[in-house]
């Protein structure tokens, strides 16, 4: 099994863990002193355990949220990820 087909693996059964709403999956797709490096997030540079506060966060507001892998990106130990969420409900904390 190439790096390439490795990596795309572990992400399927992260982005299939985030469908189910189970954020444990980034424990098998992640090694744990990974650093996770996401636009937008407030603090850019994430650990796996703050990654997946994130995203339970996310899949709290937005339930439904189905993520898809656009592309990836493998160059030594890095890996770039470019994907799409969509979402049809979001759920109110008020």
């Amino acid at each position: 099994m190439t790096v390439n087909q490795k990596v795309t693996k572990y992400e399927q059964v992260w982005i299939d863990g985030l469908n189910r709403g189970d954020v444990s999956a980034a424990d098998k797709s992640f090694s744990s002193n990974c650093v996770i490096h996401m636009a937008g997030a407030a603090e850019p540079n994430l650990s796996v355990a703050a990654f997946k506060e994130l995203v339970s966060g996310l899949l709290a507001a937005f339930p439904d949220l189905r993520l898809t892998v656009e592309d990836q990106i493998v160059a030594g130990d890095k890996v770039a990820t470019r994907w799409t969420a969509v979402r049809n409900a979001h759920r109110s904390s008020r």
